[in-house]
């Protein structure tokens, strides 16, 4: 028995149970960061046609059939869901998540566009075999380039750095990130450019800076709702528009 194999079966049968592979549409978006304050009324009225697909979701934005899920925070489970996702159809990705500011031009509340991310967890790694600088797609990055700037968004692109010690981010080791010229850190980016280019996925990300030592913290009762509808309004296009497929 090939156990790789053996594992990788099992893992689609827990997301996707008896779907047949082929049964997600070529654009998925990624929904990254904590699923249980998962914004619903945002995100579904930009959809036609929700259907679920075991752990995944799909619909039709702008006519063009997109699945959508929310994995649970780390590397781990988003890479699990990734090697799911191109088994089951998937091609290109976009994810739309937050990170956390390092410089003091990367506002709280605006967008973040990583060109390549720093990989500092394990999962990342263990895939990418001793690469730690990971670049996304440049064409999906540039298509959310184009769409934020014809938007007139507030957004900084740069180097992400992911991490999966969360609770061990001191204010040393974002000084030495800051240093190295970094400009934002989550848990995931890396593992979705990384694993994503493992597994024939054509990956970017459109974050939302959530927070940073330089500035207060966003309030999701205020502006913040508005800021994820664009972010969320970008990543689609990306992901849809005929001149960006």
């Amino acid at each position: 028995m090939d156990w790789q194999h053996h594992m990788r079966q099992n893992a689609y049968n827990w997301l996707l149970g008896d779907h047949p592979t082929g049964c997600l549409p070529e654009a998925l978006l990624l929904l990254l960061g904590n699923p249980d304050l998962f914004d619903r009324d945002t995100v579904f009225p930009l959809f036609d046609d929700i259907q679920s697909v075991g752990a995944f979701l799909t619909g039709r934005y702008e006519s063009v059939e997109v699945a959508l899920t929310r994995p649970r925070f780390g590397a781990p489970i988003v890479a699990m869901y990734l090697e799911v996702a191109a088994m089951a159809g998937v091609r290109r990705v976009v994810a739309a998540g937050y990170v956390g500011g390092l410089r003091q031009e990367v506002h709280v509340g605006d967008l973040f566009l990583p060109s390549a991310a720093i990989a500092l967890d394990g999962t990342t790694h263990a895939y990418s075999l001793g690469d730690t600088q990971l670049p996304g797609s440049a064409r999906l990055h540039a298509a959310l380039l184009e769409l934020a700037t014809q938007r007139d968004l507030a957004y900084t692109e740069g180097i992400v750095v992911s991490i999966d010690a969360l609770m061990l981010e001191t204010t040393a080791l974002v000084a030495e990130w800051h240093e190295a010229g970094y400009s934002a850190v989550d848990l995931e980016t890396a593992c979705l450019f990384g694993v994503g280019g493992k597994v024939g996925l054509d990956c970017a990300a459109a974050h939302i800076v959530s927070d940073s030592p330089f500035e207060a913290d966003v309030d999701p009762g205020a502006g913040h709702m508005a800021s994820r509808s664009e972010q969320l309004t970008v990543a689609l296009g990306a992901l849809t528009s005929p001149e960006h497929r």
